[in-house]
């Protein structure tokens, strides 16, 4: 399979270790795996899995940027594109909704943003979190997923 990740973190933290973790681990898998990040990102100058691809953006929400993007994902035959970080959540919901692309979304914390309702699965750490997906984001219980961190 071939998956895009995009995360728009551009220091380490919880959530940009995970999505470096799981791109690593896909492709060790056998996914090819499309690494999205912004320009200086601590995760590009990380040593990546044969199967990672590094592509630089500046995720900006903006129609040329977009299109760039769609472009990059569509010659690479991009089937999903799955999102770490709010900033890149809604970014993959308009590339989702403007482009065809489907949308997964892993929400790291709870936070209060419409967004999340519009991605096509969201995947979530534990139960307080998927409540809160539920009752605050609107995010329908069929389309989300619990996956416990490794680390509580």
């Amino acid at each position: 399979m071939r998956i895009a990740l995009l995360t728009t973190g551009t220091e380490i933290n919880g959530a940009i270790r995970h999505c470096y973790d799981l791109a690593q681990e896909l492709a060790r898998l056998g996914h090819q795996v499309h690494l999205l990040h912004r320009p200086g990102a601590w995760i590009a100058a990380q040593p990546q899995h044969e199967n990672v691809r590094l592509f630089e953006t500046t995720l900006k929400r903006k129609r040329k940027e977009l299109g760039r993007v769609a472009q990059y994902l569509r010659g690479q035959d991009c089937s999903i594109v799955h999102t770490h970080l709010s900033g890149a959540s809604f970014f993959g919901v308009l590339l989702a909704r403007f482009y065809g692309f489907r949308s997964i979304a892993t929400c790291h914390m709870p936070h209060f943003q419409p967004h999340w309702w519009w991605n096509d699965h969201v995947i979530v750490p534990c139960q307080s979190v998927a409540r809160f997906q539920r009752f605050l984001n609107l995010v329908p219980r069929k389309r989300m997923s619990i996956i416990p961190n490794f680390i509580n």
